[in-house]
């Protein structure tokens, strides 16, 4: 009886110390994302494979991923040093807008570590031009022309590319009287690098009655269409007849 119960004692043992994910070379170890840092659209990664047995890690290769929202991306496989077992990876994150936390991952067959990076994306600002007052003497009831002076307008910055983007700037009006129209309606154009300047716009206003004021309301949307980035913004032009 005391012979079978060590039996299966040194069966059940033995079961275990097999367990366990395989690594390189189809032995057993553990895969470590040692460190993971980011400088722009740029990760530097290094990960280190560890034989249980301390033994020669020559072959073992370890891929290199990278989680960003619900998609994970394979970036590169890499063989590790024979000595250390580590190796590194210098690699570009897939394209994206705004400030985000990404997922490095490093694996080793069903082996893997990850680690939380801050990376910055592509943005765009907008600066609407300032608002405008302007007085005439005028007739009431014909038309005044103002013209919306060009001003730093856009702002785009991509960490990924240093190609063109094509921006789409559409221009909305409303006035008090629900008579003011503007020119242009929609204005596409190129960024590569800068600011780009709004384009040139007239609003056609008109004339208030005596010591009254005819505002107008402009709304300006900016679609990057490289990029999917929107931005909106609003700038109000006022036109008085004086007494």
């Amino acid at each position: 009886m005391k012979l079978k119960l060590i039996l299966i004692v040194l069966t059940t043992l033995l079961a275990l110390g097999g367990c366990g994910a395989s690594g390189g070379d189809g032995v057993n170890g553990q895969v470590a994302l040692v460190s993971a840092t980011a400088d722009g659209p740029w990760i530097t990664a290094l990960a280190k494979y560890v034989s249980p047995d301390k033994g020669n890690v020559i072959g073992t290769k370890i891929s290199f991923y990278v989680q960003l929202d619900d998609t994970t991306y394979f970036i590169t496989e890499r063989s590790v040093d024979s000595v250390t077992g580590e190796v590194g990876a210098l690699f570009k994150v897939p394209a994206f807008n705004g400030a985000k936390q990404i997922i490095v991952i490093a694996k080793s067959d069903k082996l893997e570590d990850s680690e939380l990076v801050d990376v910055i994306g592509r943005s765009m600002s907008l600066t609407p031009p300032s608002a405008i007052t302007q007085s005439t003497t005028a007739a009431t009831g014909t038309n005044v022309d103002i013209t919306i002076p060009s001003n730093s307008f856009i702002t785009i910055t991509d960490p990924f590319s240093t190609a063109e983007h094509t921006v789409t700037i559409t221009a909305e009006v409303t006035s008090t009287s629900g008579s003011a129209t503007i020119t242009p309606t929609s204005t596409t154009t190129t960024w590569s690098g800068g600011t780009l300047l709004s384009p040139a716009t007239v609003v056609h206003l008109t004339v208030p009655a005596v010591l009254t004021t005819e505002t107008a309301t402009i709304t300006w949307t900016v679609t990057d269409q490289t990029s999917s980035l929107v931005r909106t913004g609003t700038t109000v032009v006022s036109l008085t007849k004086p007494s």
